[in-house]
């Protein structure tokens, strides 16, 4: 038996096909219209054309995500709230292809799939001018996961630098993603440079040295760090998640005492930094996902977002997750 189609449920429900159209895909009916539309539908069942209720409704309802890393808890969880929210707002998420971090264009992936997508987001960068031009209205969103993370308030790097002067720090070493790094974010440059002015307006000595994101990387530079020169910092401060679990092993293994040898204050917050008593700044990187979601709603249907859930824009960004570490 061949599959029902929108007139065989037109028959059965009594209407015009192009009501029973508006009925399944949310357009203007009465509820006692769609309830009759949704039981023919069901009796017969039938299944809507994707490809056309695509064309009937002008847009797809999906939103492609282009991340800077899969490899950055941080980043990932952003995804995770992003997903979440875009499903409660009514919109699906693909993952594309990472976007390999700063300075990656993905004007190619543009210009092949843009219209695949009602809305293109980037996570953990910003946006080259030749993915402007490409990407016009589509691309929405651009850079929200970091680009309020170093002002005022909502800056961790200054928050970490500042919790660590006043336990009386004068020394201290920054371990950020190193430059040449292919998963280096926007963020985590605008880190490094926030660190260094803070310890300079609070007369703190500063040293820097970059590795790469991942707990080996966070083992390997806080070694040298600590091992490498006579006069060790009294404090690091690790630039993400996974460098900061990478630190906190290393120091275990040194044998040194942490905090009374040295302190240590991660940048992101992660289970297993918990577990290892690790301080961190909880970027909210969950909740910039949700926020980054339904900024999309809103620019593809804003009369319909369910904004119940989501944090307000006053609620505080950055948060001292105080543990045994500092």
């Amino acid at each position: 038996m061949p599959p029902a189609t929108i007139t065989d449920v037109a028959r059965a429900a009594g209407v015009s096909p192009s009501t029973v159209s508006r009925a399944l895909n949310g357009g203007r009916a009465s509820a006692a219209t769609i309830d009759q539309v949704n039981r023919a539908a069901a009796s017969l069942k039938y299944r809507p054309s994707y490809i056309g209720r695509v064309l009937s409704a002008g847009r797809t309802d999906s939103v492609a995500a282009v991340v800077a890393s899969l490899r950055r808890s941080a980043l990932i969880e952003a995804l995770g709230g992003l997903h979440a929210e875009a499903a409660r707002q009514g919109l699906s998420v693909t993952l594309v292809e990472p976007s390999g971090g700063q300075g990656r264009d993905d004007a190619a992936f543009l210009r092949r799939d843009r219209d695949r997508f009602d809305g293109i987001v980037l996570l953990g960068r910003t946006v080259a001018e030749s993915e402007r031009e490409i990407g016009g209205e589509k691309l929405i969103a651009i850079g929200s996961y970091g680009k309020d993370e170093t002002v005022g308030t909502l800056d961790p790097t200054a928050t970490a630098a500042e919790h660590l002067r006043r336990l009386g720090h004068r020394s201290v070493h920054y371990i950020g993603v190193a430059h040449a790094d292919p998963e280096r974010t926007d963020y985590d440059g605008s880190r490094e440079t926030s660190f260094f002015r803070s310890c300079s307006d609070s007369f703190v000595a500063a040293t820097s040295s970059g590795t790469a994101p991942t707990v080996e990387g966070g083992f390997s530079a806080t070694v040298t760090a600590v091992t490498g020169s006579s006069a060790r910092p009294s404090a690091l401060i690790a630039g993400t998640a996974e460098i900061a679990i990478g630190s906190a092993t290393a120091l275990r293994q040194l044998g040194l005492h942490v905090p009374g040898d040295i302190a240590l204050i991660g940048i992101e917050d992660h289970p297993l930094a918990a577990l290892l008593g690790v301080t961190t700044i909880d970027v909210g990187s969950e909740a910039r996902g949700r926020r980054i979601a339904c900024d999309v709603a809103k620019t593809l249907h804003p009369e319909a977002v369910d904004m119940s859930a989501v944090p307000p824009v006053s609620a505080p960004r950055v948060s001292l997750r105080l543990r045994s570490s500092c």
